[in-house]
């Protein structure tokens, strides 16, 4: 009777895009009869929001806003002072193949460099490029034999446990509050957000994702060169619908703010903030299967052939608070004012023969000389990130690092900064696993036996038993119970007995 392979198929998360492009930054800003003119432009600020990413058959659409601030000091005033434009943005990609949900897309982006010049008191050129990376993981099925029916042949198997994207959702929602300014507000200078403390729950068909979103408040009051500092804390506690989502899945979500708006209340004398937010959320389910790594004939000449396949044999979460320390020299007769910290996309890099995560991180510091001038100072600078464990080169890593917290002091001619990054996310780890591909016997090709007394082989450490007993045609029960094995794998260089096989 012909042998028959029993096939099933096995999942692992596939990279089906790995692209990079540039937008111009490009701005002309009128200042408002209401904004002070411009004496020295001190600072400009582009950072990026991603308000919608998606795929659209073998499209890949993102849109979004850069928010240009520039820092700049008014003519005879000691007083720093900002005006801020949004600049829309939408950019199309063509994918080399059509990609099936579930799916998920990080869409990373950099300020690569940016020229700011006043063209006069009141007008402000601004020009620049910034580069995003965007990538697409979907979810790749690979065919495997998982066993095999045959009278006369032997198989090694066994049952791998790997890990598989089973569904993806996301979910926009707004927050809403007040937040009390002093009433001689001169102007709101910047504003930061940020989140922390993020937590997912599975549950059937559906996640449920808690967290904090922190926004902080600088701004400047009347009659006073002094920034102040107001923190405002919004809890989320959303439900999120994941189709095919269980109980034990692993869930990941990320959290991100696609607007905000600021506006006086007054009625009340307060500021009202409103936060639009998505949250991305994706699960992977746990799956065994039994996989056939080899295959022999034990009475015909036979054909087999093998393949590599790859499996994400695990996901581990990444969480970890870190603080830094950047100094810089800048020169005796300076007051730091304002800090601004940006932190890059983390990527990894190899450094004495393993895998370590970094960001790039740009320190500006704003400081005020002694004729009442302002300046700033800038520092860039790679810092290594803490994941937790070790990292592979064939490890998918989907990890966020979001500063907070800054704290400079001068003292002489140095500059120090302390701040703090929160790193968070996962990875994927993957491995390639050898199986086999094919498997013919030659009915019409059979082979002799091997004679009936038992053959004395001598078997080296970490030798499998399985390859001994294709090497002499006979069965790997046979060995194994000939020679009281309870394991494939010899843990001590061993004499061996290798019994006949006999049909």
């Amino acid at each position: 009777m012909p042998n028959q392979l029993l096939t099933d198929s096995i999942s692992s998360t596939a990279k089906f895009l790995d692209t990079a492009f540039e937008i111009a930054v490009e701005q002309e800003i009128l200042l408002a009869d209401y904004d002070k003119s411009v004496f020295k432009i001190v600072k400009t600020c582009v950072d990026h929001t991603i308000t919608q990413k998606y795929i659209n058959g073998n499209k890949l659409i993102c849109e979004g806003y850069f928010r240009i601030s520039i820092f700049y000091q008014p003519p005879q005033e000691d007083k720093l002072t900002v005006i801020t434009k949004k600049q829309p943005f939408r950019h199309q990609l063509d994918l080399p193949v059509p990609v099936r949900s579930p799916y998920f897309l990080p869409v990373n982006g950099n300020l690569q460099y940016v020229n700011t010049r006043a063209v006069s008191p009141t007008r402000i050129s601004v020009s620049g490029v910034y580069s995003f990376n965007a990538k697409v993981y979907g979810v790749q099925q690979t065919a495997v034999v998982s066993a095999v029916s045959s009278a006369t042949a032997c198989a090694d198997s066994n049952s791998q446990t790997y890990f598989t994207l089973c569904s993806a959702g996301q979910r926009q929602f707004s927050m809403e509050d007040e937040i009390s300014l002093p009433d001689n507000v001169d102007k709101i200078l910047n504003i930061t957000l940020g989140a922390h403390n993020c937590t997912v729950n599975s549950h059937q068909d559906k996640v449920n994702i808690k967290g904090e979103a922190v926004v902080d408040f600088f701004y400047t009051v009347e009659n006073s060169p002094r920034i102040n500092h107001i923190p405002k804390t919004f809890l989320y506690n959303q439900v999120v619908d994941m189709p095919g989502m269980a109980e034990n899945n692993v869930a990941y979500a990320d959290f991100s703010i696609t607007s905000f708006t600021v506006t006086a209340n007054s009625d009340t004398g307060k500021t009202n903030c409103l936060i639009t937010a998505t949250l991305d959320a994706k699960s992977f389910r746990k799956e065994n299967l039994i996989l056939v790594n080899d295959c022999f004939s034990k009475s015909y000449e036979y054909e087999k052939s093998h393949k590599d396949i790859m499996m994400d044999f695990n996901i581990s979460a990444v969480s970890k608070i870190q603080n830094f320390q950047v100094e810089d020299t800048i020169g005796s007769g300076f007051v730091p004012v304002y800090t601004i910290i940006d932190t890059s996309a983390p990527y990894t890099v190899e450094s004495d023969g393993r895998q370590v995560m970094k960001a790039k991180t740009t320190v500006s510091v704003i400081v005020k000389n002694e004729n009442k001038e302002y300046e700033c100072f800038t520092k860039t600078g790679d810092i290594t990130l803490d994941t937790g464990s070790s990292l592979s080169a064939d490890d998918d890593i989907f990890v966020t690092c979001q500063r907070y917290g800054a704290d400079v002091t001068v003292s002489g001619e140095v500059m120090k900064a302390r701040f703090s990054v929160n790193v968070k996310g996962f990875v994927i780890r993957h491995k390639n696993h050898k199986v086999l591909a094919d498997f013919t016997e030659n009915h019409s090709a059979p082979v002799s036996n091997p004679a009936d007394a038992l053959i004395l082989y001598y078997g080296d450490k970490g030798e499998n038993v399985f390859d001994i007993a294709m090497k002499y045609r006979t069965d790997l029960s046979l060995v194994m119970t000939e020679n009281n094995l309870d394991t494939k794998i010899l843990t001590e260089d061993k004499m061996l007995l290798i019994p006949a096989y006999r049909q």
